[in-house]
């Protein structure tokens, strides 16, 4: 679909799909924006004041809902609209034209339709960041996802501006942000008293990945036009288990792929 490496794609949800199966394990699938990256802020601007005629812009708008639709054919192979906790709006959505009165407002909220999303509650369609709480029957996991912003120059920048929004949040399990295209998670410390008792709990910091590809030897893709340094492609699960004997009553591990 466009630049997206379909094969990557698929290796990922499947490994998802599959790791759940083995374990006997719910899935939840978050997204973090830019299902389809069409258009930058300033491309949507200078579309949206074009003026092309009404019959023009039906003819983009038309393209644009293929390519949905098909980036929507593919996952549902393996990912079920009932299993999708929220899928958040990014940067580089097509912001579809008010009078041609579409159910959706933009491409990212149109892949969210296709799963069935709008029909559910509000909380399914969150703008650009939600917190989401996972609750183990006691134990409670609470993951804060965003598209994020910036530049996405190097892996640690996603994961520098994590770690100060990570510093004015509590009870917040997991960070996870989109946007940069890099796929990356480190563990950051957290300290509590608990008692006469000095609880340590780690908390995840989280990029979380892009199937974007860089370059090409039949096109010259986004990333090679602008000089960028080339992508891993793949995407971040974290695994969660009961455990007992942790103060929280969690195990957690965050893997990449």
């Amino acid at each position: 679909v466009g630049g997206c490496s379909v094969r990557h794609l698929e290796l990922f949800l499947s490994a998802m799909v599959d790791m759940a199966k083995l374990h006997g394990a719910d899935i939840a699938w978050l997204g973090t924006g830019d299902y389809v990256d069409l258009v930058s802020p300033s491309n949507r601007a200078g579309y949206l004041a074009s003026g092309l005629y009404r019959p023009a812009r039906r003819v983009i708008t038309g393209a644009v809902s293929d390519v949905v639709d098909e980036l929507h054919a593919i996952m549902a192979g393996y990912v079920r609209g009932r299993d999708i906790v929220s899928l958040c709006v990014g940067h580089h959505y097509f912001l579809f034209d008010p009078d041609l009165e579409l159910p959706y407002a933009n491409s990212d909220q149109h892949l969210a339709a296709n799963f069935g999303l709008a029909k559910r509650e509000a909380k399914g369609l969150t703008w650009g960041a939600g917190v989401v709480e996972f609750d183990f029957g006691g134990p409670k996991y609470t993951v804060m996802y965003e598209h994020g912003q910036g530049n996405g120059m190097s892996l640690a920048y996603g994961l520098a501006k994590l770690d100060r929004i990570a510093g004015g949040w509590e009870a917040i399990d997991a960070h996870v942000m989109g946007h940069t295209h890099k796929t990356g998670a480190v563990k950051k410390a957290r300290l509590s008293i608990r008692g006469d008792e000095i609880v340590h709990r780690d908390i995840r910091l989280i990029t979380s990945g892009s199937f974007l590809k860089g370059f090409s030897t039949t096109d010259v893709l986004y990333p090679e036009g602008k000089q960028l340094a080339p992508i891993a492609l793949g995407g971040s699960a974290i695994l969660l288990w009961k455990n007992h004997r942790e103060p929280t009553g969690l195990s957690s591990a965050t893997i990449e792929l």
